[in-house]
């Protein structure tokens, strides 16, 4: 993950710039079907792959790269939107928005997602003595579908501000 999580912040420092460029009615979705696309390999391959499978994990890498770019290209371009639509005596209000919106709601939702899909997960115990569950890739199934409605909700709102 650490090789996918640095080589995303670069892809999202040059999709800072499309932003910058094209704005964010020409940029958002392109970063949400990028997000997908990441969960949609991350889920269709087995992620406990063997060592010995080493030309497996590419397509583990490929899709984790997919999907934190995408997370972080999406959240850049909401962030960029924020900061245009922000009257600049309120910016430190408006910050706190940006933090509710983007922390805190899918920081309460989405372990609540997260627990229901992996109620019924197998457990293992810890050498020191707790236990942890073994997640599957129906997490990414879940988080698929919880995008695929952001994702429909924002064309539509897009769409009603095109008319």
């Amino acid at each position: 993950m650490a090789p996918a999580i640095l080589l995303a912040a670069a892809v999202t420092f040059f999709f800072g710039r499309l932003v910058d460029r094209f704005g964010f009615r020409k940029t958002v979705l392109p970063a949400m079907l990028l997000l997908m696309a990441g969960f949609v390999l991350l889920y269709l391959v087995p992620a406990r792959i063997p060592a010995e499978g080493i030309a497996m994990r590419i397509p583990v890498f490929i899709g984790s790269l997919l999907m934190m770019s995408g997370y972080l290209s999406g959240m850049a371009a909401y962030g960029a939107q924020l900061r245009n639509h922000t009257p600049e005596h309120m910016a430190g209000r408006f910050q706190g928005l940006r933090i509710l919106s983007q922390v805190l709601i899918p920081g309460i939702i989405g372990p609540q997602i997260g627990a229901w899909v992996l109620r019924d997960a197998p457990t293992i115990a810890n050498s020191d003595g707790t236990f942890s569950f073994l997640p599957s890739a129906d997490i990414f199934l879940a988080a698929l579908i919880v995008l695929a409605v952001v994702v429909i909700a924002l064309a539509v709102c897009l769409r009603r501000k095109e008319g």
